[in-house]
């Protein structure tokens, strides 16, 4: 970028870098709410699409976070989805343990901006 100004020294330039993603996520969290330990919530889904012009590349889609053995995941993705493709991830909460438990569903790909993540929360009874 460059700035003009009255300064003798102008124009004046600054470097400018960023990453962008073409991953575009339907939720950014899941809050499933209260769960007896022990038994398994009903399903969530986020549904992730390729807003990209070009495929999309999946190193891995995990668990990540401070319970991950809490919640589980399955999803459609595969290991790669066309450009204008969409795959759904299915989330699950099971806790292990009473109060409030936490994690994400962490998303590598070569799409820029990576990893992407969708929170989980959820409270074990």
């Amino acid at each position: 970028m460059s700035v003009s100004s009255s300064d003798p020294a102008s124009p004046d330039a600054v470097g400018l870098s960023g990453s962008g993603t073409v991953v575009l996520l339907s939720k950014k969290g899941l809050s499933i709410g209260n769960q007896q330990v022990g038994t398994s919530s009903a399903p969530q889904n986020v549904t992730l699409t390729n807003v990209g012009s070009s495929q999309l590349n999946f190193s891995g889609i995990t668990i990540t976070g401070t319970n991950p053995t809490d919640f589980s995941q399955r999803n459609t993705c595969g290991t790669s989805i066309g450009a204008g493709a969409k795959c759904t991830i299915t989330v699950t909460f099971t806790p292990t343990a009473t109060g409030k438990r936490t994690a994400a569903v962490s998303m590598s790909d070569d799409g820029g901006g990576s990893p992407q993540r969708v929170t989980l929360t959820g409270t074990g009874n």
